[in-house]
């Protein structure tokens, strides 16, 4: 039933393509990832990633937890629901140019459950200074908080070295395959 704040519910996303359009690479080498292949003067990148349906476990009495058999992550942020994450990280040549990235994915399918999905644990400071799990601590879906994560996706982009010890563009998609 959409729309009613008292259920729980679970999004699924099928399938996700990303493309990255206008790659425009200064390094001669061509770039490996995978099965990404990405050759020199290239300017488009194609990867396309699936997932499975989700996997429910009963935690206790009170709570369910959420897998993908793809997604080797759980989010974990404090006080919110830990639901299964994919990370994909591309490696693309130092002073690399992106002009454009095109996220896509299916129409998601929504699922009821009958118990909440787990959260993260809560920690606090005590007065001595001491860091302590707070036990009654119960995550509640609001008004601004109509789907979590907002997003299905987020992107970050940072440079570093590579394992090669080379400067290098990181391109890193971390996708959320169920939402709450």
């Amino acid at each position: 039933m959409k729309g009613s704040p008292k259920k729980n519910k679970k999004c699924i996303n099928l399938i996700i393509i990303i493309i990255l359009t206008g790659v425009l690479f200064t390094s001669a080498n061509a770039v490996k990832n995978d099965n990404v292949n990405i050759e020199k003067n290239s300017n488009l990148i194609f990867f396309e990633q699936s997932f499975s349906e989700p996997i429910f476990e009963t935690i206790g009495q009170n709570f369910i937890s959420v897998s993908v058999e793809e997604a080797e992550y759980n989010s974990a942020i404090q006080g919110l629901p830990m639901l299964p994450t994919f990370v994909k990280t591309f490696e693309l040549p130092w002073g690399s140019n992106i002009k454009n990235i095109n996220f896509q994915y299916t129409q998601p399918k929504e699922i009821e459950t009958s118990k909440k999905i787990q959260i993260a644990p809560v920690f606090k400071t005590t007065s001595y200074g001491q860091i302590v799990m707070e036990n009654n601590y119960n995550f509640t879906m609001n008004d601004n908080l109509v789907n979590y994560p907002k997003e299905w996706y987020n992107i970050h982009k940072g440079v570093g070295l590579n394992k090669n010890g080379e400067h290098v563009l990181f391109l890193t998609f971390t996708v959320f395959p169920t939402r709450y």
